[in-house]
């Protein structure tokens, strides 16, 4: 009976140290995916802005097209908010992403994320 109750109990810390690293690992890839898609989404936007221009853009497209893009890059449940803090058609953008998910456990949480790119002109005069 003794090792039943302790093999039981191994087990017990087991399957709990497993949800834990599990949740770990949720939290990583959201954390992830999130910081990720926001960099590739405002790369795009002010390549395409700048760079590579294909077409005239306003702050309004901009920030249009900033959500779009961070919208198909994003995979996971979570709720996002995204917040154009400043918007520049020269070249800037600052933007900062709350999100709101819940744990294994049921508990709610929020990590958020800011991020400002620049795109700076270089003359070769």
């Amino acid at each position: 009976m003794k090792i039943i109750l302790k093999f039981s109990a191994l087990y017990l810390m087991l399957l709990l140290t497993m949800l834990v690293m599990l949740d770990i690992s949720f939290v990583r890839q959201r954390n992830t995916e999130m910081k990720d898609s926001l960099s590739n989404s405002m790369r795009t936007v002010l390549k395409g802005s700048n760079i590579n221009v294909m077409y005239e853009m306003d702050e309004n497209d901009m920030q249009v097209e900033l959500i779009r893009n961070f919208a198909e890059n994003i995979n996971t449940d979570s709720d996002y908010q995204v917040q154009v803090l400043s918007v520049d058609k020269e070249g800037l953008l600052d933007v900062k992403v709350i999100s709101s998910y819940e744990h294994l456990n049921g508990t709610l949480d929020t990590d958020e994320f800011r991020k400002t790119m620049i795109v700076e002109e270089v003359s070769n005069e």
